[in-house]
């Protein structure tokens, strides 16, 4: 007990169990390299902790590690209190009891760790999983301004949530999201964050129901797919809490399955969003907010202005109200409007796609270049129909307001009923074809 043994580092060999009783004592490096069960009879502390093989049964003593900690095979049991900087496993580890304190970092190289049961993990500045499989079967928060990035591997959300400052995982390694019904929290206190660092989600796969949430209680940015990878199939959700007022900006291309501002109240940047649903806050301003509908779901806008609005989807979107909007493209999938309106306050094209359960459109300029059948509704353009390519079919079902112009220059236009410009209206026909008999 009087001794000095910071300089000695200690190696457990061999096959046969044995005890250790540091006495509370510091040596130098430990390492455990055995099969067999290493049972501790006091705390100890050390340099370094490098474990590869064997079981360690801690009889709920504690070990302060006052560096790092690396794990690749064994077991640990009736762990008290594990202390050390940086914490490495490139093994199977199942955190079910005691506690974990690592004071700088943890790092996932490979194999698979659980969090679970009675275990405490204790909040860490950043996670790093390159490999492997990380199961979170128990709550857990890294520490409000801390980082979980995720290269490679898995990330299993098994009924409870996750909190971090900001998720990370960009770039081409293999990798899941697994939320179940739950989410990842995305806490930083401080403004102008990037939150969501994942520009590029190349071979990135997500499923469940969950998916990020965030308050608007301070600025913070989100980027998912903005840049390469984003999807329809590949895409989260992103749930703005509480009634917040401080500004998300959501970077231009980013991808997401359903961007729901709940009760928020700010103005939205100026961008460019792919998503497969929304829905947008009553105190929210978004007329700098173009919304590209990328798979299917439901488009909820309270009412609400915006920039933008494109049609290129995989699947079919829905109104749950009207759309106000600068301009709307069409190019792929299908609308149902249920029989809400669209009043678009310039020019509206249409390449592809299809709409149904049509009410009102208003436009300026009504331009076709694909297939477009008009067969419930009313189309009202204030300025002109232009007819470029494909064709646009007239049937008894809807209606095309008087318009002082229509330009035919290519393309088929069918009348399945009567149509008449205004009085001084002029139709403009140049090539195609102008079929009169439906």
């Amino acid at each position: 007990t009087g001794g000095t043994y910071t300089s000695m580092g200690i190696t457990l060999r061999g096959s046969d169990n044995n005890t250790v009783n540091g006495n509370a004592k510091t040596i130098g490096p430990l390492t455990i390299n055995k099969t067999g069960t290493t049972t501790f009879q006091s705390a100890l502390s050390c340099s370094t902790l490098t474990q590869t093989a064997g079981d360690v049964n801690f009889a709920t003593f504690n070990l302060t590690c006052s560096s790092t900690v690396a794990f690749t095979s064994g077991t640990y049991t009736n762990m008290g209190v594990l202390q050390c900087t940086t914490f490495t496993l490139n093994g199977i580890f199942n955190l079910s009891s005691g506690t974990l304190t690592p004071t700088v970092s943890f790092v996932l190289g490979s194999g698979t760790f659980t969090y679970a049961a009675t275990a405490t993990l204790s909040a860490v500045g950043g996670i790093t999983q390159y490999a492997g499989s990380a199961t979170f079967s128990k709550a857990y928060a890294l520490t409000a301004t801390g980082t979980y990035t995720l290269t490679a591997g898995d990330l299993i959300l098994n009924g409870v949530d996750l909190s971090t400052g900001i998720f990370s995982s960009t770039g081409a390694g293999i990798r899941s999201i697994q939320f179940g019904t739950n989410n990842i929290v995305l806490t930083h206190t401080t403004a102008a964050q990037t939150v969501i660092n994942m520009a590029d989600v190349s071979n990135l796969t997500v499923t469940g129901t969950g998916g990020f949430n965030a308050d608007a209680l301070v600025t913070r940015t989100y980027s998912y797919g903005s840049t390469s990878g984003g999807s329809a199939t590949n895409s989260a959700n992103l749930l703005l809490t509480g009634a917040g007022t401080a500004i998300a900006t959501i970077t231009t291309g980013s991808w997401f399955n359903t961007l729901n501002f709940n009760a928020t109240a700010f103005v939205i940047p100026a961008t460019i969003v792919n998503i497969n649903a929304i829905t947008l806050s009553t105190g929210g301003t978004f007329t700098g907010l173009t919304v590209q509908m990328r798979g299917t779901g439901l488009i909820t806008t309270n009412n609400k202005t915006i920039a933008g609005f494109v049609l290129d989807t995989i699947g079919t979107n829905t109104l749950a109200g009207n759309v106000t909007c600068t301009s709307y493209t069409q190019t792929a999938g299908l609308l149902n409007l249920a029989t809400f309106n669209i009043f678009c306050s310039g020019a509206i094209s249409v390449t592809g796609g299809s709409m149904s359960n049509s009410g009102t459109i208003t436009c300026t300029t009504f331009t076709v270049n694909g297939t477009c059948s008009l067969d419930s509704g009313t189309i009202t353009p204030s300025v002109s129909v232009v007819l470029q390519s494909g064709s646009f079919t007239y049937n008894s079902g809807g209606t095309l307001s008087p318009v002082p112009t229509f330009t035919h220059t290519a393309g088929t236009f069918t009348l399945g009923k009567n149509y008449a410009l205004t009085a001084t209206g002029t139709y403009t026909f140049t090539a195609g074809t102008l079929n009169l008999g439906g």
